[in-house]
């Protein structure tokens, strides 16, 4: 690509078993930039996909050379997949959005024209989520405990539909994590009165289902405290605290009546014995912590790439 056809915009996409909307996102987004008379490139992340979505991009690719594919050895998760595409953008605005056009590509220039207002990175939140009450009551309990973790104020809310400057993305590339989470790098480089939401309108879910199982999202919370707070340790230090205040002030009262009212202590071996028998499960319990985040300290020490590409189709 010449230094005259630098694109203005890189949109990334995650694609994982997309096949039957890939045809509409990508139709959606070339009209989108048409209409901006932009320059752009579509990066596609095929993340392990097993529906043929790999093939579909192939096809995309054969018609508009604006899409470049990358094709990962499995499934490496969303963020992985995410992190990959932003390694290989060159325009000087970045979108990441979802493959199921639920965010509707018709809302870029809406993002765009925010980010242009002085920001650094616009996140679009639908005005009404197209779930349902379950699925919205669950994502807004995970955004207040990503949002408490991260140190988000309250007023910034999470999605995946995002906007932000090239500087940005460049900034959340040279981190190196063994998990990966787009949200993360972003409150490590970006500071907070840089980041603003847009309301954008929503879309119900058209094709396929959501990748996202419970058990994932209580997979993907673990991960997140582990990696990025040290909550685990600070409520063990407080426990730890605590006890020993109490133990001080129980031995205290026991001296003074001992000393003072002669009271004379019956032997207790039952309640010695639970009680050595709590402080044991809590001494390992806090030692499983520990050593949780030595795992991962380790990881990080053995450079465990987050993502391994198979094929690429860029040039």
């Amino acid at each position: 690509m010449s230094e005259k056809q630098i694109p203005e915009v890189s949109v990334v996409v995650p694609v994982c078993n997309s096949v039957r909307s890939l045809d509409e996102l990508h139709f959606r987004l070339v009209k989108v930039f048409k209409k901006m008379h932009a320059n752009y490139e579509i990066i596609m992340v095929d993340d392990g996909s097993s529906d043929g979505s790999y093939l579909k991009l192939k096809e995309l690719r054969q018609k508009d050379k604006n899409v470049k594919i990358i094709k990962l050895i499995k499934n490496f998760g969303q963020q992985s997949a995410l992190i990959c595409g932003l390694n290989h953008t060159s325009g000087k605005y970045i979108v990441t959005i979802d493959d199921d056009l639920q965010n509707p590509p018709e809302e870029i220039p809406k993002l765009l024209k925010e980010l242009k207002q002085g920001y650094d990175l616009i996140i679009g939140i639908p005005k009404i989520k197209r779930h349902n009450i379950f699925r919205n009551f669950r994502s807004s309990l995970i955004t207040w405990l990503i949002n408490s973790i991260l140190g988000f104020t309250r007023d910034i809310k999470r999605s995946s539909f995002k906007v932000f400057t090239k500087e940005v993305c460049d900034n959340v590339v040279k981190i190196k994590s063994s998990f990966p989470y787009l949200p993360a790098y972003i409150a490590q480089v970006v500071s907070f009165d840089k980041i603003t939401n847009v309301v954008i309108s929503h879309n119900e879910r058209r094709y396929g289902n959501s990748n996202y199982s419970l058990k994932d999202l209580i997979k993907f919370l673990y991960n997140l405290i582990f990696n990025y707070s040290l909550i685990p340790l600070k409520i063990m230090s407080a426990i730890g605290l605590l006890l020993s205040t109490a133990s001080i002030i129980y031995g205290i009262i026991l001296i003074i009546r001992k000393v003072f009212f002669s009271v004379v202590f019956l032997h207790g071996w039952l309640s010695i014995i639970v009680f050595v028998a709590f402080l044991g499960g809590l001494i390992l319990f806090t030692l499983g912590i520990v050593g949780e985040y030595l795992i991962r300290i380790i990881t990080e020490l053995t450079g465990k790439p987050i993502y391994i590409v198979e094929e690429k189709i860029i040039d």
